[in-house]
């Protein structure tokens, strides 16, 4: 996938202000929004993808992409689309389910 490419089981309209803010909001039910680098791609055991973030502009962010979606490459800037949430046990924050992503400059 390259910049602009949306990797979605359904479309989703990128918001334009979310591709340089580290987090915002869009419509619909997943609808929060983190900006950051990806550091580490890894298979989920129950399916799906294991992503780990830096630049997020605040703490280091994880997320857990659908089954459905292909992995994002180590080092690129992703807009990840899903619900955030605080995972204590790892102290940092996490987007579970992640239901699409966005590759940006």
């Amino acid at each position: 996938m390259g910049p602009g490419s949306v990797a979605s089981p359904s479309p989703i309209p990128l918001d334009a202000e979310c591709t340089s803010s580290t987090a915002c909001r869009h419509g619909g039910s997943n609808n929060d929004v983190v900006v950051g680098r990806v550091i580490r791609v890894r298979r989920d055991t129950g399916g799906g993808w294991r992503v780990r973030l830096a630049d997020t502009g605040g703490a280091l962010a994880a997320a857990k992409i659908i089954p459905e979606l292909p992995p994002p490459r180590v080092g690129v800037r992703i807009v990840l689309y899903g619900h955030v949430r605080y995972d204590a046990q790892h102290a940092w924050y996490t987007v579970d389910p992640a239901v699409a992503w966005q590759e940006v400059p």
